[in-house]
């Protein structure tokens, strides 16, 4: 029987980072399995209810549970569990000593998995993302988050959408280390990051994924974008981070701070060889 469950929420990049600390307590001897049960769609979110994992991965190494309408009482369950003493949050390291019956948490800094899981996800990985965009060989991609950053109270004060600080930090680098290379722009909001960027990028410079592919993408095309260029600057999301740590750049940038609030400054999940920049956020409504 299964005696440790890692709950898994989010999109695509949180359910990477938690199927990430998943295989740490796997790896030292715990029983895991990836539950399921509170994936869904939240309103104003993009969140999309599904195991987006299983688009990506053939075969995730771990079995899965789900616990049918457990998620309508999603926060009563998790007090009672931590009340138990039964729940383990994102708040401690995975050490895999005695695990808690269950992980509730996103779990993306680096102190919540191993060497050894993250090299398994990348030999694991590597192999599906090696479709760069038709006609691009070298390049620099950059990631502009928007979406439920702007849309949702939380977000916007917590996390933050970034300001055109970081991105003029990136192009400079770029311009002055990388002048050959052409730069991708990849962003859940298009109409935002040609506001943020548009002032920014010299004429003929940059082009934006969605008109290159010809007006629509999918995810996956947007992974494969973001994972094999040759330079990464990551917006402060998880899905970039995801590129970032099997892709193929030489050069990751991100941004310090990773989110506007310091209550979230531990889920930071750079990685020390990372070229960290100055952050700016968006100014609230």
């Amino acid at each position: 029987m299964t005696t440790t469950r890692v709950f898994l929420r989010g999109g695509l990049g949180n359910q990477f980072f938690e199927w990430l600390h998943a295989l740490t307590l796997a790896g030292a001897g715990a029983d895991v399995a990836l539950d399921t049960s509170f994936l869904r769609k939240a309103r104003n979110n993009q969140t999309l209810g599904r195991l987006e994992l299983a688009g990506v991965f053939a075969d995730l190494k771990l079995p899965l549970r789900h616990s049918g309408a457990l998620w309508r009482i999603e926060p009563a369950f998790v007090r009672a569990a931590r009340l138990l003493g039964a729940l383990r949050t994102d708040a401690r390291v995975a050490d895999g000593s005695r695990p808690a019956r269950y992980h509730y948490g996103y779990y993306q800094h680096p102190r919540h998995f191993s060497a050894q899981a993250l090299q398994q996800a990348r030999e694991q990985l590597r192999p599906a993302l090696r479709t760069p965009p038709a006609g691009l060989q070298r390049y620099a991609a950059l990631h502009v988050r928007g979406g439920d950053y702007a849309a949702l109270p939380y977000n916007r004060e917590q996390i933050g959408q970034l300001g055109a600080g970081y991105y003029r930090r990136v192009v400079e680098a770029l311009e002055r280390d990388w002048p050959g290379l052409q730069w991708l722009i990849v962003s859940d909001d298009y109409a935002h990051a040609r506001t943020v960027l548009a002032p920014l990028l010299p004429a003929g410079r940059g082009v934006f994924l969605r008109d290159h592919l010809g007006g629509s993408e999918t995810a996956e095309q947007a992974l494969q974008a973001l994972a094999n260029a040759d330079v990464l600057a990551c917006a402060n999301s998880s899905f970039s981070a995801l590129a970032g740590y099997v892709g193929r750049a030489h050069t990751v940038f991100s941004p310090a701070p990773w989110f506007r609030g310091p209550a979230l400054a531990e889920t930071d999940p750079s990685l020390p060889p990372w070229r960290r920049l100055g952050a700016d956020f968006a100014a609230t409504p």
